[in-house]
């Protein structure tokens, strides 16, 4: 094969290109098989074959590989450095080869300096490779690139090393161990990482996924006192110092409901209500729909900040009146719930303003990482608090309070009544009503700045002897034209008879049902989840807003389809599940066919293949554990596995390639993938296909005490190892049968 790759013929060059690359054919990153390639690198006129084996070596198990991947990187070009630096992440073995490098950011000499793109790309995924460190490996000295990136003059630095904060944090909550986490938060602090950042992620990371109140407040109250101290000397505005005060607050307000203290709780959450108050006392008469020149950009980014902060703290609020006995149908809570809209729709102006994307909803508040859904409504109680039944009855109690003060926007959820029109309809509180229109006014004034911009642009080229307007300008001109005239019709229908038209424009339809509906799935509640889903759908089609916007209804029709479909298949229904798992699926093929017959882009694809990936990996277990049908689920899994390779998908590979018998192939692919507690089952059945025994029983046993909290969640997780294919070879061990329980 090394002949081949030296033949002077392409095809045979590329036929043995394949096979160094192919884990099945090639096996293992041998020196010999690296000597290969970085000779072809040298030789190779072909520059995409030149690509691939250049991508090749940065992703292969190898010192010899690893020591020229350095080189590159620090001092090549810089467009061959920033591609082989994003490939490096494909390789989980990289750990002191990332170290070497971003040591550059420390290390004085000129000859040492790395390229500020190269340094961003690769803080992110030295960052990870802290968090994987064995015990004891980690020292305050290995944080000393991160936190020279902080203080760096370059800005492109300083987000890079947020960045790899961030991801961090994602990587300790993917492991979710809480030795790790306390030690590598320690760590950070040691090595000079702001601690309010650290304490900050203490608090968040003792919510979810730890579900532990007292540590979350007393990580708060450090971040309190932290902040009390005062960062004057930092040179931080005021507005850096008001966020932190809030965060400290608005944590443990949080954390005290978690624990059950009411009073105590709405204390914390009055004092970082009055900090916005305060704040936006502060802005005066902001004219949020300003020009830059009248307000600025960074003037009006604060402002949307406090706007979300206070609407955050309002919610807050109101679940803790509703834990200490204060129904959710109270005009108390239905004012604060009117306003936190109204407050929401008033960002929207602002953000419609700033970047020009006018549809809001409540997802884009609910997803915040300080929103109370991450915080405490994420599938798990607290082992010194609440449980998940009272959780789950707060969720559903805070759904119907905002669906009270807007139907539209909450599906699924029965609004509670109302002592007054302009609580219960946006359209009948001027204030609200107000705010939608300045929406309006917003989309049609950036469209104007846009169509604009794009007339003198091709005005410019006309003028020009000899030169032609490119089709593409033409088209986004034309494009521009017609979202202009679409926006005029609407608004004039909005004022007339088709009122209710202005708020489906603008608001979209919330999952918080479908995420209630998850929790109550795992407390094994199935038939009120089902039925939620149900409602849920049923309010998308009745009220005509999954037609209002073609990709969200029928994404938000495809989720319900899916989530009822693992809720008939945790319930032994098989066949009812398929037909629901199938209906999802052939909305989201209907999606992306539609997209791409519009032209879209692969950024407005991906979260519709990511979504089409999830729910044809869901078909493919269900075919293999429920209906007997592995070569359909290998069907399934191979369509799945095209539009998506994560490392979740690297493990289900594995899977199948242990399962067909290619062994090699299915080990090699187990090496490549950084474990996570989301992996553990497939993990497991892996490694029985492969006759791990041991290493099988390890994950499965990981499975079950990590990832099910719940008794329910646990039972049917048993039930269907019990009944997995991939785990026959285990059955009759003494060990499984511990594990999984009695029949």
């Amino acid at each position: 094969m090394e002949k081949m790759a030296d033949s002077s013929d392409r095809n045979e060059r590329s036929t043995a290109l394949q096979w160094f690359l192919d884990p099945e054919w090639g096996g293992q990153a041998s020196d010999k098989r690296v000597r290969t390639a970085l000779r072809r690198v040298g030789v190779e006129t072909d520059l995409e074959m030149v690509r691939r084996w250049r991508l090749a070596l940065a992703t292969w198990d190898s010192d010899l590989a690893r020591r020229w991947v350095e080189g590159e990187v620090a001092r090549g070009p810089l467009e061959e450095a920033l591609e082989i630096t994003k490939a490096l992440q494909a390789n989980r073995q990289n750990a002191g080869l990332f170290r070497r490098l971003v040591y550059h950011l420390v290390d004085p000499a000129p000859e040492k300096t790395l390229p500020v793109q190269v340094a961003a790309e690769l803080l992110p995924l030295y960052a990870r490779t802290l968090v994987d460190a064995p015990p004891g490996h980690l020292t305050a000295a290995h944080v000393a690139p991160l936190v020279a990136a902080f203080n760096h003059a370059d800005g492109r630095l300083m987000l890079a090393a947020f960045k790899a904060f961030d991801e961090a944090m994602l990587r300790l909550n993917e492991l979710d161990e809480d030795a790790r986490t306390e030690r590598v938060l320690a760590v950070f602090m040691e090595g000079g990482v702001d601690a309010r950042l650290v304490y900050f992620e203490q608090a968040l990371s003792a919510f979810s996924p730890r579900g532990e109140g007292a540590l979350a407040l007393q990580s708060a109250r450090a971040l309190q006192l932290h902040v009390a101290r005062g960062h004057r000397d930092m040179g931080e505005s005021s507005a850096a110092q008001r966020a932190w005060r809030f965060r400290a607050l608005y944590l443990a307000g949080l954390a005290q409901i978690s624990q059950g203290n009411v009073d105590e709780a709405s204390a914390d959450l009055r004092r970082a209500l009055q900090l916005t108050d305060h704040a936006l006392r502060s802005f005066g008469d902001v004219d949020i729909q300003g020009s830059d020149e009248v307000v600025s950009r960074q003037r009006r980014s604060e402002y949307l900040d406090v706007l979300q902060e206070r609407v955050l703290a309002l919610l807050a609020l109101n679940l803790a009146e509703i834990q200490g006995g204060q129904g959710p149908r109270s005009d108390v809570c239905l004012q604060r719930a009117r306003e936190a809209h109204r407050l929401h729709l008033q960002g929207q102006v602002l953000f419609a303003g700033l970047y020009g994307i006018a549809l809001g909803g409540w997802d884009s508040l609910f997803d915040g990482r300080l929103s109370p859904y991450r915080l405490l409504f994420h599938g798990r109680r607290f082992g010194d608090g609440l449980t998940l039944g009272e959780l789950l009855k707060m969720e559903f109690e805070i759904g119907r309070c905002l669906a009270s003060v807007a139907p539209l926007e909450l599906p699924g959820f029965e609004p509670y009544p109302v002592s007054h029109p302009s609580i219960g309809d946006p359209l009948e509180d001027p204030e609200r009503r107000d705010c939608m229109g300045q929406i309006q006014m917003a989309r049609l004034d950036r469209l104007a700045v846009e169509i604009d911009a794009m007339g003198e642009r091709i005005g410019s080229v006309q003028s020009s002897p000899g030169t032609r307007v490119p089709e593409a300008e033409i088209e986004v001109y034309t494009r521009l034209e017609r979202q202009r005239r679409i926006l005029l019709r609407r608004i004039e229908q909005s004022e007339g008879s088709d009122r209710r038209r202005m708020l489906l424009d603008l608001r979209v339809p919330g999952r918080q049902a479908l995420r209630l509906s998850r929790g109550l799935r795992a407390a094994g509640e199935m038939q009120r989840a089902r039925k939620l889903i149900r409602e849920f759908k049923k309010d998308l089609t009745g009220n005509g807003i999954s037609d209002a916007w073609y990709y969200l209804g029928q994404e938000r029709l495809a989720r319900a389809d899916l989530e009822l479909g693992a809720n008939l298949s945790d319930a032994d229904k098989p066949l009812e599940a398929q037909r629901s798992l199938e209906a999802g699926t052939e909305r989201l093929q209907a999606i992306l066919q539609r997209l791409q017959e519009a032209g879209a882009g692969p950024k407005a694809l991906e979260p519709y293949r990511d979504l089409l990936a999830g729910a044809l990996v869901s078909l493919a277990v269900h075919a293999n554990v429920r209906l007997g049908k592995p070569e359909q689920a290998l069907a399934y899994y191979e369509r799945a596995y095209a539009l998506k390779q994560d490392d979740f998908m690297r493990v289900l590979l594995a899977c199948y390639r242990a399962r067909s018998g290619k062994v090699a192939e299915a080990r090699s692919l187990l090496n490549s993938v950084a474990v996570a507690p989301s992996l553990y089952y497939n993990l497991a059945c892996t490694h029985a296909l492969l006759g791990d025994r041991d290493q099988a029983m390890f994950w499965l046993g990981k499975e079950f005490a990590e990832n099910h909290p719940e008794p329910a969640s646990l039972q049917r997780q048993r039930i269907w190892a019990r009944q997995d294919p991939d785990l026959v070879s285990l059955r009759k061990d003494p060990g499984f049968q511990a594990l999984v329980g009695g029949r």
